[in-house]
């Protein structure tokens, strides 16, 4: 007998599964596309009607017991491949027509490297805040003039953060403790986000650990069909990065570079970005534009 998961899916599983009994989402695996997207009523014909026939979900998301909310797809390492790329594509092809979001992950997404979640739990959470959110709007609790900022909701649940979901807070105090320490420059870091033509978004995040020594970190992380703040979440990756940087470079005095460089880098990143996002400490925005 065959086991129902791989070990990934396996943990994909275990990390969406609280989140779920949470909000009282309901988890469904090997679903069929055709199950959930009827392929006729999307105008799939040819082979992307047979894919939808042939191929699954690895799990499907569903509000009120059996109603789809959203797709979860765990990318392996097969997924690089030229023939499962094509794959891939039908599938986004189908969730797009049919209005379907579509969460695509990796294994990084299953740590809880960044937080108390996972990356997974973060996205999935976050989503269900905005249901949440939305909801009070429409029936006037919350005024039109609030937008959804996740990081700044505030948890009254026992054991949680005060700031559940913002993953930078505590890697931003301990940037903070080294600069009042006389050990670091800056009280923290500065950094920007931005979409590539291709729509990926990157970013950086850098700070001054002296007069004229940097440190400067870059990422990439992919915008999806899924109602999640992707850009913002890359700063908030970023900087808790930052904050294992400057701690690194703080007991060796490795890692560090000519402010100059950290500049010409982060101007060079910028130049190509439709920039959505930054924050600054100092005169850093202004030498990042030079």
């Amino acid at each position: 007998m065959k086991r129902l998961f791989d070990h990934y899916e396996q943990m994909t599983h275990n990390a969406v599964k609280p989140v779920a009994d949470r909000f009282g989402l309901s988890i469904f695996p090997k679903v069929r596309v055709a199950d959930v997207i009827d392929p006729d009523e999307v105008g799939a014909t040819g082979d992307l009607k047979t894919y939808a026939l042939k191929a699954h979900f690895d799990f499907v998301i569903c509000r009120n017991d059996c109603d789809p909310v959203y797709a979860i797809e765990f990318d392996g390492a097969s997924h690089r491949s030229v023939r499962q790329r094509e794959r891939d594509a039908k599938k986004d092809e189908l969730c797009k027509r049919d209005n379907l979001p579509i969460l695509r992950i990796h294994s990084e997404h299953l740590t809880t490297g960044y937080s108390h979640l996972t990356l997974l739990g973060w996205l999935v959470e976050v989503a269900e805040m905005k249901v949440a959110f939305d909801a009070e709007q429409e029936a006037g609790r919350i005024s039109w003039e609030e937008d959804f900022d996740p990081f700044f909701l505030m948890s009254i649940e026992p054991g949680e953060p005060k700031f559940p979901y913002w993953i930078s807070g505590l890697p931003r105090v301990r940037i903070e403790r080294l600069h009042k320490r006389g050990l670091i420059h800056h009280p923290c870091g500065s950094g920007f986000f931005g979409l590539t033509d291709d729509k990926l978004y990157r970013g950086a995040e850098l700070i001054a650990v002296t007069p004229t020594v940097g440190i400067l970190l870059k990422g990439a992380m992919r915008d999806q069909n899924f109602p999640a703040p992707f850009g913002d979440l890359l700063s908030e990756i970023l900087s808790v990065k930052l904050a294992d940087r400057v701690q690194h470079w703080v007991q060796s005095g490795e890692g560090g570079k000519p402010m100059e460089a950290v500049y010409a880098e982060a101007r060079d990143l910028m130049g190509g970005l439709q920039l959505r996002g930054s924050h600054s400490c100092g005169d850093v925005t202004d030498r990042w534009h030079l």
